[in-house]
């Protein structure tokens, strides 16, 4: 384009020119738009929301601004968003076509999409296994597991086997130092659902059976062999053994 000023009877003219880009096939902008989201979510997670846009005959590219219904917002494409707590919430993007080479933007074409999400508390299914009896002493293996539909955080185990000690670990042993019935509880957590299991184990005193075995007779100053076994029904225990001969040996 070229711009002339003059002054009429003088000659004296002015001119400016410049160019100006036309794209497309010379239509009016058009612009369409998609968005998606999960249907539920759990808190303190993060939800991935995606948009895609087309435009067609628009020199300016889209821009995109979401509301999450909680008061959060987002101008990326595809932004993800936490909620802080259960609910349901209206989600929209709006994408635009705005005109930003004038002092004041013009928006040309818009789009919107918009939907819901329901935001529930983790849900926690657990299971935990423990043996019925034992004796002192003896190490009891101990097991249990955790699964959430909603929650993808990693669950975590708490024991407590009912004689003052506990354990984290998943699946623990232990190992009771005084005989009774006692109880025991697994609580498993994840992302703030628990779940809780208990059970419980009787625990025995060790006892001991054992026999000696000796010839009846046998000449004087002659060597005599003894032999004896002896066994406990608990792990852990160091038998002593020790002979009286009747002579003062």
């Amino acid at each position: 384009w070229i711009f002339t000023a003059q002054i009429p009877g003088t000659g004296a003219s002015c001119t400016s020119s410049g160019t100006i880009v036309v794209s497309g096939g010379g239509g009016p902008c058009t612009l369409t738009c998609t968005a998606s989201a999960p249907a539920s979510g759990a808190p303190g997670i993060g939800i991935n929301f995606t948009s895609t846009a087309s435009a067609t005959d628009c020199f300016f590219p889209p821009t995109f601004s979401w509301t999450f219904g909680d008061g959060g917002v987002s101008t990326d494409q595809n932004p993800q968003h936490a909620y802080a707590a259960a609910g349901t919430y209206n989600w929209q993007v709006t994408v635009s076509i705005i005109d930003n080479s004038g002092p004041i933007p013009v928006t040309i074409a818009t789009c919107q999409q918009n939907g819901t999400i329901t935001i529930s508390s983790c849900d926690i299914t657990c299971s935990a296994t423990g043996p019925s009896s034992g004796s002192v002493g003896q190490t009891l293996s101990f097991s249990a597991s955790a699964s959430s539909t909603i929650c993808t955080q990693p669950a975590t185990f708490s024991w407590s086997f009912g004689d003052g000690t506990s354990s984290t670990a998943q699946n623990p042993t232990h190992a009771y130092t005084a005989a009774g019935t006692w109880t025991w509880t697994m609580t498993a957590t994840i992302g703030g659902a628990t779940c809780v299991r208990t059970g419980t184990v009787t625990i025995g005193d060790c006892t001991i059976t054992c026999s000696a075995n000796v010839a009846t007779s046998f000449p004087a100053n002659s060597a005599v062999t003894f032999s004896a076994t002896a066994s406990v029904n608990c792990t852990g225990v160091t038998l002593n053994y020790a002979w009286d001969f009747g002579d003062g040996a």
